[in-house]
């Protein structure tokens, strides 16, 4: 595009849903302080998940998910795809994490697996295999959807809008399949949490 039709050309090119893109990387900082120095004294602190990185795109009812390289997988994942289907909006790019967690014979929540078992189930078994996310009692594995961005919403991108932006838009949309999150202000601040 850059060669045909210049800048133009690079400026129309935009987000579009079904087209996974490739994800914003963490860069690290020597210490918490070095890290708000380099924002400006005001970051958004996160939790860590340790699950495997996702990229779920819906549009008008169809779903994909895509890793980190891009690899679809939404076929692994029915129960993810099922969640997104009710989300309540016409279309939409959310970047986060899939996180592995046993159940028991009940379908009953008992905690998180490991990053290994959740990882080494998600890259391997197919989705047969997984437990819905619907406390059918199915029991020993689900996986549940956690997000850290919102990239588009109902046709629109949202790449350019300041992170507090699209943090209030992805907490409505996805409740509390938003990964918590807090506004710091100085390096003690941010430390705690």
């Amino acid at each position: 595009i850059a060669l045909t039709d210049g800048a133009e050309g690079l400026a129309a090119v935009q987000l579009e849903v079904g087209r996974p893109i490739h994800p914003m990387l963490a860069s690290t900082a020597a210490d918490v302080g070095a890290a708000m120095a380099a924002l400006g004294g005001t970051a958004q602190v996160e939790w860590k998940l340790d699950g495997a990185r996702v990229q779920l795109h819906v549009d008008e009812g169809r779903v994909a998910i895509y890793t980190r390289n891009l690899n679809p997988v939404t076929d692994r994942l029915p129960h993810v795809v099922e969640w997104a289907r009710s989300l309540p909006c016409r279309s939409a790019i959310l970047d986060g994490e899939v996180l592995g967690f046993h159940t028991d014979d009940d379908g009953r929540d008992l905690g998180p697996r490991s990053f290994q078992d959740t990882i080494s189930t998600f890259a391997t078994q197919a989705a047969p295999e997984l437990a819905p996310d619907d406390g059918s009692g199915a029991g020993g594995f689900l996986v549940r959807p956690y997000f850290f961005d919102l990239m588009a919403l109902d046709g629109r991108s949202l790449i350019d809008e300041p992170l507090r932006d699209r943090s209030a838009a992805l907490g409505e949309l996805v409740g509390e399949r938003r990964i918590p999150a807090v506004v710091a202000t100085s390096a003690e601040e941010a430390a705690v949490h």
